[in-house]
Order: structure tokens, then C-alpha cells, then sequence
């Protein structure tokens, strides 16, 4: 084999790199075979006991119990890990005094079930505690952009456009690309870790009714701050807003 010139072994050396950089920043989602046949058996068993008398045999749904699977149900939780999902049902179910009863390995077992029925695809290896925090559920076709009204958290830069009507006056700037997330109105230190660790982005984003619970003095004390906001987004690129429900200083200058 002969020797690569240098350019040849820098070139591939950065191609490997920013691969990686592109693998590490795409989430595993569940069309990447996140469980088994035999888990998705296991839950079908828990499910059957437990939650079909409520939402049919078949996940249809019925009376007040939604359907767990078709297109609504996936609209409602894609884009979002499976944590969510998980911690929904592992909190109200069984309905009533029972909720929240079975073991934490059942309710894994009937997320993995309802992966299938919506048909993602099995794999080798189990569906895990901690693989529900790092899969993201999406629909057959992967990742796509949020549906209409979704509740979010982004990170980026405050900005202010002096002069501006209120709807215009403030943006965030440098904002990453929006996650979904069930409680729009509150945060805890967790979360808030990770927005102080997550990358600025390219976005810009309206902020409608940010003025409506904080002062204009004490919002420009913020701007070309790092922050988080919480609430619900509509819009894509020049068109992008979020009607603010929960707005935290991060705490950082956005230069650094």
C-alpha cells in the first residue's frame, strides 16, 4: 500500500470527524429497531391486563380513552423521546388508585408494544430505561418539522428591536432548533442544565406576549443573554414564533 499524502490524510481525517459530529448530533429514533419481538410480547401480555379495556384490544381507543396508535396518536407525541410517552403512562396508568402500580420493566415493555402495533420496526436488543431518553419517536417517514401549536423549549440569544410593534419587539436570536416538551409553563434545574449546555443554533424566533409577565427593564437587563423559553410554536423560518409560557435567564453572554 503506499503512503497518503498529508492533504489526502487531513481531508479524511476532517471527513471522519465532522461524520461523526453529524452522527453524535442525529438521535436514534424508532426506526432504528430500539426493541425486540419477544419485549413487544411481554408488554402485549401487560397491555392486555391492564389497558385494554380502556383503549380496545386493538390500541383503537374508546369512550374517553384515546386511540394509542394512527396517524393522531403519532402526531401527538413525535418528535419527542420516548421518555414522554413513557412517563405518561407509567403515571396514569392504570387509571384511578392503580395508576402508576406495575413495575417500571412492564411499562417499558408496553411502550415497546405500542411501538410495534404503530409498525416500527423489532430488533435485537431490548428497549431500555435509558434508550427512553435517548429515541426519539417520529413518524415512518423520520423527523419531521413539529406539527401546528406544539409545546416547546429553545435555547438561544434575546434581541430587541427598539421601536418595534409588541409582536415584533423581541426575537430570540441564535436559537436552536426547537424539542418538544409536555409542561410549557414550568422547568426544573435539570432541564435548565441542559439548555445551559445545549449549542446556540441559526433560528430566529418571534417571542409574542414576553412583555406580558416581564417588565421592559427588566427584559433588556437580558438581552444578548443566553436564555431558555418555553411555549407554543407555530411557523417556520421567517414566520417562526413562540407564544412565550415560561422565560428563564441562563445566566450567560451570548459571546461566549
Amino acid at each position: 500500500m503506499f503512503p497518503k499524502p498529508a492533504y489526502f490524510l487531513a481531508g479524511l481525517i476532517a471527513a471522519t470527524f465532522a461524520g461523526g459530529i453529524a452522527q453524535a448530533q442525529s438521535p436514534k429514533t424508532v426506526l432504528d429497531g430500539v426493541y425486540s419481538e419477544a419485549q413487544a410480547r411481554r408488554g402485549q401480555n401487560v397491555y392486555d391486563r391492564n389497558c385494554a379495556r380502556c383503549h380496545g384490544a386493538g390500541l383503537d381507543g374508546g369512550g374517553g380513552a384515546p386511540a394509542l396508535r394512527t396517524f393522531t396518536f403519532l402526531d401527538a407525541w413525535r418528535e419527542d423521546y420516548l421518555n414522554s410517552l413513557f412517563l405518561h403512562i407509567q403515571t396514569r396508568m392504570p387509571p384511578g388508585s392503580l395508576a402508576g402500580t406495575l413495575k417500571e420493566d412492564q411499562y417499558t415493555d408496553i411502550v415497546a408494544y405500542i411501538l410495534e402495533i404503530n409498525k416500527f420496526p423489532a430488533g435485537p436488543g431490548e428497549l431500555t430505561r435509558a434508550g427512553l431518553d435517548t429515541t426519539l419517536l417520529t413518524g415512518p417517514s423520520g423527523p419531521q418539522p413539529l406539527p401546528p401549536s406544539a409545546t416547546v423549549r429553545a435555547v438561544g440569544c434575546l434581541a430587541h428591536k427598539a421601536g418595534a410593534p409588541n409582536d415584533n419587539a423581541w426575537t430570540l436570536a441564535r436559537a436552536s432548533t426547537p424539542s418538544r416538551v409536555r409542561n410549557g409553563s414550568e422547568t426544573d434545574p435539570a432541564e435548565l442544565d441542559r439548555s445551559a449546555h445545549a449549542p446556540l443554533g441559526t433560528r430566529t424566533m418571534r417571542l409574542l406576549n414576553l412583555d406580558d409577565d416581564h417588565t421592559e427593564a427588566e427584559l433588556l437587563k437580558q438581552v444578548a443573554q443566553k436564555v431558555q423559553v418555553k411555549g407554543v410554536f407555530n411557523g417556520e423560518g421567517t414566520d417562526a414564533r413562540i407564544y412565550v409560557l415560561s422565560f428563564e435567564s441562563l445566566g450567560q453572554k451570548c459571546d461566549q
